[in-house]
């Protein structure tokens, strides 16, 4: 998964185009379909606007690395850009239905 799936669902269920989408962030079509289909990764602020946008949670799951990750880590022998840290992000990310009752928010009312 990457951020353009992200991105398709979200204008999906907002039941917007990808013109609609684009024209509400002042951007070009093009751009819209490119991080859909991941030929290009749009920041994480792109990512956050896209789903305020379309009224979409992003929830995250943070998962304890192993001590050999860490140890990589520490030493400096892993060095991400910041697309390659979203991807990473975007993998732990769970996409929940709407209308599910495992949901914070559903439980609100």
């Amino acid at each position: 998964m990457h951020a353009g799936h992200l991105i398709r669902e979200a204008r999906r269920q907002a039941g917007l185009t990808q013109a609609e989408l684009a024209k509400e962030l002042s951007t070009a079509q093009p751009n819209v379909a490119r991080w859909e289909s991941a030929a290009m990764s749009p920041s994480v602020d792109v990512l956050m606007r896209v789903l305020d946008l379309c009224k979409c949670d992003l929830l995250v799951r943070l998962l304890p690395r192993s001590e050999a990750h860490w140890q990589k880590l520490e030493a400096g022998e892993i060095d991400l850009t910041a697309e390659e840290r979203l991807e990473t992000l975007v993998t732990f990310v769970d996409t929940l239905e709407p209308g599910k009752a495992d949901h914070p928010a559903a439980s609100n009312g």
